[in-house]
């Protein structure tokens, strides 16, 4: 428990202020954050007034003349050519929704899914220029009536939108498989009635598992009806257990003991759904950061 209580203080103390605080080796090497390349060309001289700016820039000498010690001060050179100042800088990455993603970043996103959607719109501008821009569009006028013009035409517009993957996983299962699964529910729905009520409807009896057509005089071939006596239609099924995301200790309320479950899973190695906060197969600080997020936003 000590542990646990330590891992949370070290999260809570470094969530917001980690990344623009971390050297580029850092920055690349912890997946919440992002570098961000920003290199400037300039020339040694303009270092002249930065010692340290000087001598870390490539192809700079800094140097100090103080006329032997004579005035207690000295005149800065910082000699060399054109070099260059790494001003890159290191940023907290940003989780997207689907919803909030174009084309290329919700194609390499498992959970999301591209849904193309382009629709004609009429040709409605006000003006040659801009109907003229505009591809199957074009400004006419009549030729009779030179003053009467206006936009023709259709033109394709770009609907696409990134949407969320609904999980398909549990309605797949059979009853043991359901059962087995943390996320999935099984839920009964069977049927049961009489094959007698079937007496007026061959095809329904037929089709029906576990009655079938009879006569009640074989021989003369009368009296029909519907044998077997009951039947019983299964039509249950496998569903996702819906759940709070982030409430992993299922009180329906997104709190710090969800953050201590999430650190066990993490400490463990063991993964959970419920606290996927980005959907990405895994359980991280980063989803401990979204779940804070959630927290402090309520």
């Amino acid at each position: 428990m000590r542990n646990q209580f330590i891992f949370i203080a070290i999260v809570f103390g470094t969530l917001y202020s980690q990344c623009d605080s971390y050297t580029s080796s850092e920055c690349y090497s912890n997946s919440n954050c992002e570098w961000v390349e920003s290199i400037e060309s300039v020339t040694c001289a303009s270092l002249v007034l930065d010692e340290e700016l000087c001598e870390a820039a490539p192809e700079c000498t800094y140097s100090c003349d103080d006329g032997g010690g004579y005035f207690g001060w000295c005149t800065s050179s910082c000699y060399g050519g054109m070099t260059y100042i790494d001003n890159g800088y290191c940023i907290e990455v940003e989780v997207l929704e689907c919803s909030e993603m174009d084309g290329p970043n919700c194609n390499i996103d498992d959970s999301c899914e591209w849904v193309e959607n382009f629709e004609m719109e009429w040709c409605s501008f006000d003006n040659a220029g801009s109907c003229n821009s505009v591809p199957g569009c074009n400004w006419g006028c009549d030729s009779w009536y030179t003053w009467l013009c206006g936009c023709e035409g259709q033109y394709q517009v770009d609907y696409s939108y990134c949407n969320e993957i609904e999980s398909s996983e549990c309605s797949e299962m059979n009853q043991q498989e359901c059962s087995n699964d943390d996320y999935c529910n099984w839920v009964s729905d069977v049927q049961y009635g009489s094959c007698s009520q079937f007496d007026q409807n061959s095809s329904a009896c037929e089709a029906t598992l576990g009655c079938y057509g009879a006569y009640q005089y074989p021989g003369w071939y009368s009296g029909w009806y519907c044998a077997g006596g009951s039947y019983e239609i299964d039509n249950s099924y496998c569903e996702e257990v819906q759940y709070l995301l982030g409430d992993i200790n299922s009180d329906s309320s997104i709190n710090v003991l969800d953050i201590i479950e999430m650190v066990n899973l993490i400490l463990e190695g063991d993964y959970n759904q419920v606290v996927d906060m980005n959907y990405d197969n895994r359980v991280n600080v980063l989803d401990i950061i979204l779940v804070v997020d959630m927290i402090l936003g309520n």
